[in-house]
C-alpha cells in the first residue's frame, strides 16, 4: 500500500509504502513530481536498509545499513 498526495497531477510531498504485514518499506519525498531530499528504504520487518539523498534530480548521497542499523557503506557524488 502507498500513501501520498498529488499537486496539479504530480507526486508532491511525503509518500509512504507499506508491505502486507503493515511494516513501512519506504519513505520518499517529491516536489512537483521530482525526487527530492532524503529517501529511506526499509526491509520487510521495518529496519532501515538504505538512505538516498536527492538534489536537483540527482543522487548526491547513498548509504547502506546492516540489519542492526549500522551504516556499512556510503557513496557521495562530487
Amino acid at each position: 500500500m502507498e500513501t501520498g498526495s498529488f499537486l496539479d497531477g504530480k507526486l508532491d510531498g511525503t509518500w509512504f509504502t507499506f508491505n502486507e504485514a503493515g511494516f513501512k518499506t519506504a519513505e520518499a519525498f517529491y516536489k512537483q513530481g521530482e525526487k527530492i531530499g532524503e529517501w529511506k528504504i526499509f526491509d520487510e520487518l521495518g529496519a532501515l536498509r538504505y538512505k538516498i539523498t536527492y538534489d536537483s534530480k540527482k543522487i548526491v548521497k547513498a548509504s547502506n545499513f546492516d540489519s542492526q542499523g549500522h551504516e556499512i557503506a556510503e557513496m557521495q557524488s562530487k
